[in-house]
């Protein structure tokens, strides 16, 4: 009786030559759950904890993944939305809480500030000259002369 030959052992697919590393948890499904947590007020921290990733991860998947990038910032408004809501509702009476733990909150998560500075500046960034003619009693309540301005 012949001997059989042996069938050459099939190869496992694997990664592609160059890419290694583990398998990406990233599903397309993620991003109806990262709007479903922010909208409920969660952080960016909250999301990674609740997927069971890392923040490298994430920002990793808002390179790679435009639906993904784009849920995390919708979410982000959604997020802010709820915490305005709170607010509003600390602020009318319709719930207790720590006013000044949201007011925290709202000034490291969302870039809220206590005043806005505004800076007025002609073409090119030069300063606006403003020329005065006129009387200065216009300051003070008189109303027979304007103010030109001249902004070359």
């Amino acid at each position: 009786m012949a001997a059989r030959k042996k069938k050459p052992a099939r190869k496992k697919p694997g990664p592609k030559p160059g890419t290694g590393g583990r398998p990406t948890k990233y599903r397309p499904g993620m991003c109806k759950r990262v709007l479903e947590l922010m909208k409920a007020g969660k952080s960016q921290a909250q999301v990674c904890a609740d997927l069971g990733i890392h923040t490298d991860t994430l920002y990793e998947w808002i390179k790679k993944h435009p639906d993904f990038s784009i849920a995390l910032k919708n979410g982000t408004t959604l997020s802010e939305a709820e915490w305005s809501r709170i607010g509003h509702d600390l602020a009318t009476g319709k719930t207790q809480g720590n006013v000044a733990a949201w007011i925290f909150n709202m000034k490291n998560r969302f870039g809220w500030r206590d005043q806005k500075s505004l800076e007025h500046s002609g073409p090119g960034g030069k300063r606006i000259k403003v020329h005065f003619t006129g009387d200065w009693g216009m300051l003070t309540g008189g109303d027979e002369d304007e103010l030109e301005g001249d902004d070359a």
